[in-house]
């Protein structure tokens, strides 16, 4: 007989498995457990109240350490005792909030039909309409639990039971037996049984009567009992700290933790008691809570072997004679009544050629196959003999033998990998003849290379399925071809002689078709008690082919990679062990779909309410701007063992179908969302695999500041600004660039001015000018004329140099300080009149740029043009003299004017023709630098000169064409403006007659060597 198939109680048998839920890591007890209105589940631990909405678990702020827990559906709050009091927990908004007044240390709550009963550190109260009531008379006013059977309440205390009549408010004590011989009798725990009160103290579990007010000892080996509950099939549960007891007919069972077991009790120490309304039980332990689970049971290989060697068996078959033989990845076991053997590589007396097992087959004699990746092998006696089968050429062989079929003619069809379909004479081939008959041969003559199954239909046909071809069916010589161009993923035929084609999203049998509810790929198939049994990656689903109905039937962790039904159950095989699950899985379950919002995360944080609003009751929610990272936590409360992340969700106007969750998860994240409205729909897969349960969540992500109405009306006011500053900008400079070719068209007719040289004594001439300075010089200002010189007469323009001496005196007056002196002194060869004053001086970064045209520095206090000084260096030096300039912050300004004194020496000086036209020429370029139009046709237009004569001329002296020597000025100016850091690079850029930031920025770097910015920088 089979040990693990002895009987069918294993299959139903109950605590045998569960499911832990570890809520946080520093909660130590999880003392009540309670399930609301909507079916979330809520946890009192240690540390507070916790929700699990059977994906996660996440606290609620403000209740405190959690004894009892009641849940009120009608006003959809729970009522909570906790170690501050009483608080009230609302689902409508999420909060928790204390009910003030009240006593402290509420270790139990129960509820009446219009009041709640609270036993606490402080005695017995009720609490009706946001009263606390005392009712005093205990003789323990300590209570650690109450139970409610209408006009008696029953107490535990500290030390002993009462009763209590709600109608006339007496209380009566119960004796108890005191079996452990303590001080007091500590009871922690009651429960009405069948018309009895379950009494559950820290020395045992007794039955009180109270009809007749006798009391017995129940035995559970003297136990702690902190709990009690019941389950679906009438058993009391007894939760203690020495494991869970289950009471029933049968007698008692002892359920504990095992260590290294990871689907045993979480914990010995029992605290709380739950049965949801799917049916399931659940256990508050220390440190976690465990869940029943639909118990089908898993034997492993150690149970079937005694060894701790694996295999994952992909190949299951129970032969005619009772034998069931498991082949997988390490060989192949043979389990017959109580004995099992071990078929592999290194088993001397059970030996194979190879430990890859690919089928397990039994043809129509009895006779056992098997398929390896060591060739075909037959069983003889208890051995297998290896049966080298190849084509007549010896390059086709069933060296890897993948699946096998005999056919009605006595025949063996063998699948290899690289062999295509050998078939040979089953007769012949047991005689010793190794040439197989015939190969299979698709219809474009080439070789099938790649066979991985075979299967036979009603009519006889062999059908074989392809890796590189996809499927085929062969018959009389004929060979049809199913799905071109689609390639299955498995094939299977049933008793019946039906054909089963699985394709990545549906299952096809000759013309119906399936979808699958399950996503991955097909790894198996078996007939079951009549129906199909279909197993992916996601877990298995069963098909009736009656009904045509197809649902999911389990989704746990393990694989399932080979099916076999064996009567009313089926055989599932799997990594290091079997799986057996009765085959009345296949009716479909009635569950009710529903579907929650639990939670909404908003960059990495999580929200359980929402604008004064529990978020699994908010149906529109509105994020800023900046909220894109976007995830929402759903719940199908799949606490009865279902598979988690049966979900589908889509994106209304958006999505065209239904899209999965990520496999195993409630989150949907959204990312970098744009703004505007959507609406998420949210759905469980209904057994059948067809969405239910439909949750709806509208929400909207707000516009950007920068997008919304006010802001454009904003852009349009600023743009009208930028407009009107626009054109009043551009008004201003054709303007200013007017005043400019004005002025330089009053500096060119001054400077064109022919006016005669004559002998001039040029003491006696500024004498003459500083004498009028003087007169018109204000009140308090000293001024002096100093000269060493009686006389000097030399050839000038009279009339420049007395003006040249006027712009000095000038700006002496307008920027000096203190005394004023004209010293005219001689030096060497040259005469020289110096004009100092006591100011200020001139800034330094100003002082280079002071005889420029139309400069005017930072300190300037009268309106001018900014062309003094540059006029009275124009003028001195057409009389063959130099102007100088030095300034200092502590001794003033002085400018001086040379000229030579020595007639062969002045003959000397005196500018060539050439290099007056050249100063002329860039004179006239400079007072026009900011005006973009002003080119080479303007320059000979205000020379007076044809085109080619400015061409040839300047060419000649200074090597560049008039475009180039005007650019090159234009550069040196920007670069001079540059370097005072006073001006931004744009305006450097048209103070010098360019308008193109690229072309100024390239001409520059052609120029210097590196960009404007760099230069203002000071890469120079």
């Amino acid at each position: 007989m089979l040990l693990f198939l002895v009987s069918l109680l294993a299959l139903t048998a109950p605590y045998e498995h569960f499911r832990r839920v570890e809520p946080d890591a520093g909660i130590t007890m999880v003392e009540s457990l309670a399930q609301d209105w909507d079916g979330l589940l809520w946890l009192g631990t240690n540390r507070g109240l916790y929700c699990h909405d059977g994906y996660a678990t996440f606290p609620v702020e403000g209740a405190g350490r959690t004894y009892s827990i009641v849940s009120d559906a009608s006003s959809r709050r729970l009522y909570l005792g906790t170690e501050g009091g009483l608080a009230v927990f609302d689902g409508l908004s999420g909060v928790v909030a204390a009910a003030e007044g009240g006593p402290g240390g509420i270790r139990s709550v129960v509820a009446d039909a219009d009041s709640l009963w609270l036993g606490s550190f402080q005695g017995l109260y009720s609490w009706r309409e946001g009263r606390f009531t005392p009712h005093p008379g205990l003789r323990t006013p300590i209570v650690y639990s109450l139970l409610d059977t209408g006009n008696i309440l029953y107490i535990g205390t500290y030390d002993g039971l009462a009763a209590y009549r709600k109608d006339t408010g007496a209380f009566t004590d119960i004796p108890l037996p005191n079996p452990g011989g303590r001080v007091n009798i500590f009871v922690n725990a009651l429960a009405c049984c069948r018309g009895d009160i379950l009494v559950g103290t820290e020395d045992g579990l007794f039955r009180y009567v109270p009809t007749t007010g006798e009391v017995f000892e129940i035995p559970v080996s003297r136990n702690s009992v902190k709990t009690f509950g019941t389950d679906a099939g009438g058993n009391v549960l007894v939760g203690t700290d020495n494991g869970l007891y289950v009471l029933g007919p049968e007698g008692i069972r002892h359920i504990r933790h095992e260590a290294g077991r990871e689907d045993s009790l979480g914990n010995d120490i029992v605290w709380s008691i739950l049965r949801d309304r799917d049916g399931t039980v659940w256990l508050g332990t220390d440190e976690s809570v465990s869940a029943t689970l639909p118990p089908l049971p898993f034997t492993g290989i150690a149970a079937m072997t005694g060894s701790r060697e694996g295999n994952r068996f992909t190949s299951i078959l129970k032969d005619r004679r009772g034998r069931l033989w498991l082949g997988g990845t390490d060989g192949l076991l043979c389990q017959e009544k109580d004995r099992t053997i071990w078929y592999r590589v290194d088993d001397a007396v059970h030996t194979l050629a190879h430990n890859r097992i690919r089928q397990v087959y039994e043809d129509k004699d009895g006779d056992i196959w098997l398929c390896t990746d060591g060739s075909l092998h037959i069983l003889e006696g208890r051995r297998f003999r290896r049966l080298d089968l190849s084509d007549s050429t010896g390059e086709r062989n069933a060296n890897w033998a993948y699946d096998i079929v005999e056919d009605r003619r006595g025949r063996i069809w063998v699948a290899t990998s690289l062999g295509g379909v050998l078939i040979k004479d089953k007769a012949a081939l047991l005689a010793g003849d190794h040439v197989a008959d015939s190969t299979v041969t698709l219809p474009d003559g080439s070789y099938g290379l790649y066979a991985s199954q075979l299967a036979e239909d009603a009519r006889g046909g062999l059908w074989c399925l392809f890796y590189n071809d996809g499927l085929r069916r062969f018959q009389g010589g004929r060979c049809e071809v199913f799905s071109p161009g689609e390639i299955p993923s498995c094939l299977y035929g049933d008793t019946q002689g039906r054909i089963w084609v699985a394709y990545s999203d549906r299952l096809e049998q000759g013309e119906h078709t399936w979808p699958l509810p399950l996503p991955g790929e097909v790894l198996c198939m078996g007939e079951v008690d009549g129906g199909l049994w279909i197993s992916t990656a996601g877990g298995v689903a069963a098909l009736d082919p009656g009904s045509g109905r197809m649902h999911r039937i389990y989704t746990g962790g393990r694989t399932i990679s080979a099916i076999l039904g064996d009567g009313p159950q089926a055989i599932l095989g799997t990594r290091d062990g079997v799986i057996q699950a009765p085959a009345a899985m296949l009716q479909v379950p009635d569950r009710r779909q529903q579907v929650l919002l639990s939670a909404v995360t908003l960059d990495n944080t999580a929200y359980y309410t929402w604008k004064g609003q529990a978020v699994r009751y908010a149906d529109a929610f509105v994020f800023g701007p900046d909220q894109t990272h976007l995830t929402f936590h759903f719940s199908d409360m799949p606490y009865d063992g279902r598979e988690q992340g049966a979900l589908v969700w889509r994106l209304a106007g958006i999505d065209d179908g239904w899209n999965l969750f990520p496999k195993g998860t409630n989150q949907l994240s959204f990312n970098q969302l744009n703004h505007g409205k959507y609406t998420l729909e949210v759905c469980t897969l209904d057994p059948a695999g067809q969405p239910a349960g439909l949750r709806t969540v509208h929400f909207r992500i707000r516009r950007p500041w920068y997008l919304r109405g006010w802001a454009f009306l904003l852009y349009l006011l600023v743009g009208a600004g930028l407009a009107v500053w626009i054109i009043r900008y551009y008004r201003l400079r054709a303007r200013w660039q007017y005043e400019q070719r004005e002025k330089d068209a009053m500096l060119d007719n001054l400077m064109q001015l022919s006016l005669p040289a004559g002998p001039v004594d040029l003491v006696d001439l500024a004498r003459r000018c500083f004498e009028d300075f003087k007169a018109g010089l204000s009140e308090g200002r000293e001024a002096q004329f100093v000269t060493q010189v009686p006389g000097c007469v030399l050839t000038l323009e009279e009339y420049r140099i007395a003006t040249a001496l006027e712009n000095i005196l000038a700006n002496a007056a307008e920027y000096g300080r203190g005394r004023i002196e004209m010293q005219v002194g001689l030096r060497e060869d040259r005469i020289t009149i110096t004009v100092s004053d006591e100011g200020p001086g001139i800034p330094a970064d100003e002082l280079p740029h002071v005889k420029e045209r139309f400069f005017r520095g930072r300190a300037a206090t009268r309106s001018g043009a900014g062309v003094g000084l540059y006029l009275a260096d124009v003028y001195t030096a057409r009389s063959g003299g130099a102007l100088d300039i030095r300034s200092d912050a502590s001794q003033g300004t002085r400018v001086q004017l040379s000229f030579p004194v020595a007639p062969a020496v002045q003959a000397e000086g005196q500018p060539s023709p050439d290099e007056r036209f050249l100063t002329d020429i860039t004179a006239l370029i400079e007072a026009h630098m900011e005006d973009n139009a002003f080119n080479v046709a303007s320059l000979s237009e205000r020379t007076g000169l044809g085109g080619k004569l400015v061409y040839r001329k300047v060419k000649q002296l200074t090597g560049l064409t008039p475009v180039e020597y005007l650019r090159t000025l234009r550069l040196r100016k920007a670069a001079a403006l540059l370097r005072e850091n006073r001006y931004t690079v744009s305006e450097v850029m048209y103070r010098v007659g360019f308008t193109n930031a690229s072309y100024f920025s390239k001409c520059f770097q052609a120029e210097f060597g590196t960009t404007p910015k760099h230069y203002a920088e000071g890469d120079r």
